[in-house]
């Protein structure tokens, strides 16, 4: 028996709503990606703190007691107190904790990408020369060509 009425192909879809539903969720996803990305740059450009000299102080003493502090140091490791991590790890301290006395910015808190952001390129050589002895399985470094590095930044600082 024949019939007049033509079926329709089984599956077959037409597929402009398809392929318009997928711009349309790409194009809210990327715009959602940048305005993440540039909310993110715009937050780190802020977070970046200037360096700003606190309240009048004697550098003279602040040196003092930081340089005091590295003999110190170097007195601990010569006596077998101390060894090459440690050492590394004091000084790490020590010299964080002059640049957050002479500055007011809390490098202590700061990462080694923070720090070269600070655009400080001396604290930033001398805290990545700390970085592999500091967290190696084993250390290896020579301590006493680090102190005289850091002695010598304290003593230059302006």
């Amino acid at each position: 028996m024949e019939s007049s009425v033509n079926l329709q192909e089984p599956l077959s879809y037409v597929v402009w709503p398809i392929v318009l539903t997928g711009a349309i969720t790409a194009a809210v996803l990327l715009f959602f990606g940048v305005c993440w990305y540039l909310g993110r740059r715009r937050k780190m450009a802020a977070e970046l703190p200037k360096v700003v000299k606190p309240a009048p102080m004697d550098m003279g003493r602040v040196k003092a007691r930081y340089l005091s502090e590295l003999a110190d140091i170097a007195g601990q490791y010569d006596q077998g107190k101390l060894d090459v991590r440690g050492a590394y790890q004091r000084m790490s301290r020590c010299i964080r904790g002059f640049v957050h006395a002479a500055t007011g910015i809390r490098v202590q808190n700061y990462t080694l990408y923070d720090i070269e952001r600070l655009n400080m390129p001396e604290l930033y050589y001398l805290v990545a020369e700390y970085y592999a002895p500091e967290f190696a399985r084993k250390s290896d470094g020579d301590v006493r060509a680090s102190l005289e590095k850091t002695r010598s930044l304290i003593e230059r600082w302006q």
